[in-house]
């Protein structure tokens, strides 16, 4: 008898009506996934972050900038106790 060990995938599209793209995925504290990104075509003005659960879905969203204000969100970490920080600039 051998065991077969299986992986479930599913994929999932977030902002694809405003032409977003991921910049970074990091496995959170319950299994579930944050995604930080930004939104196209306005990519210097706005980022945005997701929270999901183990499945994909979206339990929270946050969105980051302005029309008069230049981001960069370059990295994310979550600590042991569930705190989330995220790491960036403004010019």
């Amino acid at each position: 008898m051998q065991l077969l060990k299986g992986q479930s995938r599913w994929i999932n599209i977030y902002y694809g009506e405003k032409d977003a793209w991921g910049s970074f995925v990091t496995e959170s504290y319950d299994n579930g996934y944050l995604i930080l990104g930004k939104h196209g075509s306005n990519a210097v003005h706005y980022y945005w972050l997701i929270k999901t659960d183990i499945n994909g879905d979206i339990i929270w969203e946050k969105a980051f900038g302005n029309d008069d204000s230049y981001i960069t969100l370059v990295n994310m970490s979550v600590n042991n106790n569930g705190g989330l920080y995220v790491c960036g600039g403004e010019r």
